[in-house]
């Protein structure tokens, strides 16, 4: 009976683990986003840093580009700022996260072209607020 409790508990830990290890991973996304969202707040408002823009703007596009894949099943292990409905809606939220990676590319490509960065940036952050209000606490 003890060794097949060992046992049990051997072959689960790995996925208790790995949820675990997700939930982190996607912890540490959302910071980068926001840290991203934060610097890019900051210089559109006081220019600090411009020239810096492009950096970020890549940064936002590349961290959207993986969003999608950082809100696994079983990765709502922890107190997190992340509702049930982006497991419960998984549609609703595929189509704002979506949203989001089209808006920072939008967003990349008018900052690569010196193009209209104030409204793509507005754009994108009106996207983040729409996302925030239906999935985050």
């Amino acid at each position: 009976m003890r060794s097949i409790l060992l046992v049990m508990i051997f072959l689960t830990t790995p996925a208790v683990a790995d949820d675990q290890g997700q939930y982190k991973y996607r912890e540490g996304i959302m910071q980068s986003i926001r840290g991203q969202m934060s610097a890019l707040g900051e210089i559109m408002r006081n220019k600090v840093q411009a020239e810096n823009t492009l950096t970020h703007a890549r940064a936002m596009s590349d961290l959207a580009a993986i969003l999608p894949g950082v809100f696994s099943k079983g990765s709502d292990v922890a107190k997190s700022e992340t509702l049930p409905a982006v497991w419960e809606e998984p549609e609703k939220f595929k189509e704002a996260t979506d949203e989001f990676i089209t808006l920072t590319t939008e967003f990349l490509h008018a900052v690569e072209k010196d193009g209209d960065v104030s409204g793509t940036f507005r754009n994108l952050q009106k996207s983040c607020k729409s996302c925030h209000d239906k999935f985050r606490e």
